[in-house]
């Protein structure tokens, strides 16, 4: 049990800002399932399409950005007046060398498709994900939205009528059914990319029979919130390089050829260069909500917080945290013994540094599922059980 509150001489945060100046939202949780190895293919006729990239980065912003949840765990209230960027790679980087993006299109290009979208006399064209080998892929929500027809060109020049199985605009992703089967699935890395990691984005070719398009880069940040197509996106991962129509719904790969996101063509009026992906474990979950419930399941926590401000860390001798504003009555943080002013430290063993992480790592969890708090209290510190409720 506690037994004091925060220390007097530390500052405490704020509470959360009235509702007129809040933006509501429900990110996806995280799956963990695995995908099939992806198989190799012998790069075909065409050229590559390329995009070079100054490589480079230095520097770091701290991120303050408050975000409740006083909703669920994925209806977020994220308080926008202040955005104050996440930490960008503090070392110089370089983006991959010409020899190893031949590698991951080679390796990449039958799990990416291109997508062709018709919206009354609009077509659009996009890229899709292969997540099952039974015809299941991911794309992007925004390109498939309205759609009146959707036609799915694989690596082998097959094309296929598709299907949407299901959208989450509040993600971003979507699903696309097609009737055929036995396709080659994308292999991904759930881990979260750091910053200053060499990544390329993999779209579906831009004309039938020509090779993938292909933007070499680095990330330049991650849990990054972007607004766009009528939401606010949050969890983004962010490269140094846009992300164009061709691409939106592509891969974005890892040196060793994993999956590690999903391209979203978003603009940021901070970086207009700058483009974005959703985590690849967050797209998996989406897909497999909508494929089984027909809608994303929310996961409900209950709290609202905010990062914690570096001064009261140093005066708490921890080196970050989720200090919570307020907590819901009647909510699964609530009956485990939550309140106000806490200061989430840590989930089942994984380090908590700010409202942000604290979300990221308990979006890996569903509705009805226990998980294990680190909690710092003045200066004492307890475990505390939630277990996590349903939002309905």
């Amino acid at each position: 049990m506690f037994d004091d509150e925060l220390d007097d001489d530390a500052s405490s945060p704020g509470g959360p800002l009235p509702p007129e100046d809040r933006l509501w939202r429900h990110p996806s949780e995280v799956g963990a399932r695995s995908l099939a190895p992806v198989a190799a293919r012998p790069t075909g006729p065409g050229r590559i399409w390329m995009i070079a990239v100054v490589a480079g980065l230095t520097g770091a912003a701290v991120a303050v950005t408050t975000v409740a949840l006083s909703g669920g765990l994925r209806t977020r209230v994220i308080e926008h007046q202040n955005p104050i960027q996440p930490a960008v790679a503090t070392t110089p980087t370089t983006a991959p060398s010409a020899k190893t993006v031949r590698r991951l299109v080679t390796d990449t290009a039958a799990v990416v498709a291109g997508i062709d979208v018709q919206v009354g006399s609009t077509r659009r064209r996009g890229s899709g994900l292969v997540v099952r080998a039974d015809g299941v892929l991911v794309t992007s929500e925004a390109l498939v939205r309205s759609a009146d027809r959707v036609v799915v060109t694989f690596a082998d020049g097959r094309a296929e009528e598709g299907t949407v199985a299901g959208r989450d605009p509040a993600t971003g992703v979507a699903v696309v059914r097609v009737t055929r089967t036995g396709l080659t699935v994308a292999r991904f890395d759930a881990r979260t990319p750091q910053p200053g990691d060499p990544a390329v984005l993999v779209a579906g070719p831009p004309e039938q029979g020509q090779e993938p398009w292909v933007s070499p880069g680095v990330v330049s940040s991650v849990n990054r919130l972007v607004a766009g197509h009528g939401t606010t996106l949050a969890g983004l991962i962010e490269t140094d390089r846009p992300v164009p129509q061709i691409a939106d719904g592509g891969a974005l790969v890892a040196e060793d050829g994993t999956v590690q996101g999903l391209g979203l063509q978003l603009s940021s009026a901070d970086d207009p260069d700058a483009g974005y992906a959703v985590p690849i474990a967050v797209a998996n979950s989406v897909a497999t909500d909508l494929l089984a419930y027909g809608r994303v399941r929310l996961a409900w926590l209950g709290v609202e917080g905010d990062d914690l401000p570096d001064g009261l860390a140093r005066n708490l001798a921890v080196t970050g945290g989720a200090v919570l504003s307020s907590v819901a009555p009647g909510s699964p943080a609530a009956a485990a013994g939550l309140r106000s002013s806490d200061v989430v430290v840590d989930v089942d063993g994984n380090p908590v540094a700010s409202m942000a992480g604290l979300i990221e790592v308990l979006h890996q969890y569903r509705p009805g599922q226990q998980v294990v708090l680190t909690v710092v209290r003045g200066k004492a510190r307890a475990t505390m059980r939630v277990t996590l409720a349903e939002r309905r």
